[in-house]
């Protein structure tokens, strides 16, 4: 079924009527995005020994977020909380859900991150983060 430009809302409703399942464009993306971020997040970063049991292992997404290029260490705490439901594939309103804030201030955090990131968009995030290589 054609689901493009659906939100995740309009496919409920659909697949609710239907009683079968719609799953958006949005959807399919970021779960190949997420398949692949999986499999890199399992490497360690460039320059950081993080062999299995040596005490360095962090979870997938911290180690996603180690290795964006870029300012992260002056991220604050909710930055981080936004970026990484981003790498997560989650949209604004998904993640003000989530986190008890409005689709709005998600939106400010989330411009604050690109701009600190100097990324002009979460796809380029997404493109800078599959281009990584272990050097």
């Amino acid at each position: 079924m054609h689901s493009v430009g659906y939100t995740e809302a309009m496919a409920e409703q659909l697949a609710a009527r239907t009683g079968k399942p719609v799953v958006t464009a949005r959807r399919i993306l970021a779960g190949a995005i997420r398949l692949h971020l999986v499999a890199l997040a399992a490497r360690p970063p460039p320059g950081h020994p993080a062999e299995p049991g040596s005490g360095h292992e962090t979870e997938p997404l911290q180690a996603l977020m180690d290795r964006l290029p870029g300012q992260t260490e002056t991220l604050t705490p909710r930055e981080r909380d936004v970026l990484k439901a981003l790498l997560q594939g989650e949209g604004n309103k998904e993640i003000g859900r989530r986190l008890g804030i409005s689709h709005r201030t998600v939106e400010i955090h989330r411009a604050r991150v690109m701009a600190k990131l100097n990324a002009g968009s979460a796809i380029e995030l997404f493109r800078r983060l599959m281009l990584v290589r272990d050097q």
